[in-house]
Order: C-alpha cells, then sequence, then structure tokens
C-alpha cells in the first residue's frame, strides 16, 4: 500500500484530478465514495456487545453521533464585529451526552492581537443538536490584509463510556473550521503636487 501511495504521487496529475481535489475541499474534506474496506468495518457486529447491553438483538449496535460544524466550517467576520459564533452541530444518535473538548489555533491572525484564544468543552444533553463558541474579535486601527484564523475539534466522547478498540460511539466530521477577519481599516491617502 505504501509503495503505491509513493508511486501515485510522482505521477503527473490530470486537470481532472485536482478539479476533484478542490471539491473535496469545498464539501469538507472528505471522499465521496468511502473505500469498501471503511465500509465493511462499520457494518460489522460486534459480537456479543448487544448481548452485553442485554437487548436481545445479537449484533445490533447503536447509531453513533456525528459531530461538525455548520457552513463547512468556513466563517467570516469583519474586524469591526464584537465576536464571531461558530456553531458546532450533532447528528446521528441524539440519545445520549455528547462533550467534545475545542481550541482556537493561530494562522496568519494571531491571538491576542486580533481574536481573543477560547477552549474548553461543549457539553450536549440528550437531544440537543446544536452548541455555539464565541470568539471575541479585536479591532485594531492598523491598516492589514485579512486574515483568519481556526477553531480545532480536539476530542469528541461519551462521558463514562468505555470505547471497544476501533469503535467509537462519537465521529467528528470536520475537526476544523476557519474563520476569517476582513480588515476594516482604509489606507492612508497619497496625493500628487503640483
Amino acid at each position: 500500500e505504501l509503495v503505491s501511495h509513493e508511486a501515485g504521487r510522482r505521477v503527473p496529475k490530470s486537470r481532472a484530478h485536482w478539479r476533484v481535489q478542490a471539491t473535496r475541499q469545498m464539501v469538507g474534506g472528505k471522499r465521496v465514495i468511502q473505500p469498501t474496506e471503511s465500509r465493511l468495518d462499520e457494518e460489522a457486529p460486534i459480537p456479543g456487545v448487544a448481548a452485553m447491553r442485554g437487548d436481545g438483538n445479537e449484533g445490533a449496535r447503536e447509531p453513533k453521533s456525528i459531530i461538525t460544524f455548520s457552513s463547512g466550517g468556513k466563517y467570516s467576520v469583519s474586524e469591526e464585529d464584537a465576536h464571531v459564533d461558530v456553531t458546532v452541530l450533532r447528528e446521528g444518535n441524539l440519545n445520549r451526552k455528547v462533550e467534545v473538548k475545542y481550541k482556537t489555533v493561530d494562522g496568519t491572525a494571531k491571538a491576542p492581537d486580533d481574536y481573543v484564544h477560547v477552549e474548553g468543552v461543549l457539553k450536549f444533553d440528550k437531544g440537543d443538536r446544536a452548541k455555539t463558541i464565541t470568539i471575541k474579535i479585536v479591532d485594531d486601527d492598523e491598516v492589514e490584509q485579512d486574515e483568519h484564523f481556526f477553531v480545532k475539534l480536539l476530542e469528541a466522547k461519551v462521558p463514562g463510556h468505555v470505547p471497544h478498540p476501533g469503535r467509537h460511539p462519537v465521529d467528528v466530521q470536520l475537526a476544523t473550521a476557519q474563520i476569517t477577519v476582513y480588515d476594516n481599516d482604509i489606507g492612508g491617502g497619497f496625493s500628487f503636487e503640483h
């Protein structure tokens, strides 16, 4: 597999390849069709798990909770705005509590000069579909290029749940959101003397 991957890297890429890659990035960087092996792995029952739960349905598993960002993980805000709200969504199984660790990470925008760093844990109760991370934006008087920073989801888990190896009740589909901060300062003027 490593040899075929390395050989594939060295072959010149077609325009179609680059278009597919651009489309993937716009929709969150996921493959449109998952490899067959991973689909089979997700569908394979874990022997004895249903019996341990005592539900009598051998091989059945609860559906996963899926964590992702709204807006495809792309947010924008003007420097003059007081804050930006980043929404984290939960889909799939809503019948369990889920905790998601997050933190902001510098890009071209730097904390504390351009935004106020935050990190913490989002706590989804049963039935909760969305939680919001509020990040304060710092408005300075410098004329500068538009800048960006990131919010990363570091870990998602069900409190008190001990996962089986390779099986997790929570999946993070999109782990990084990008926030673009548009500069609102007008550059200085110049004039010509006669």
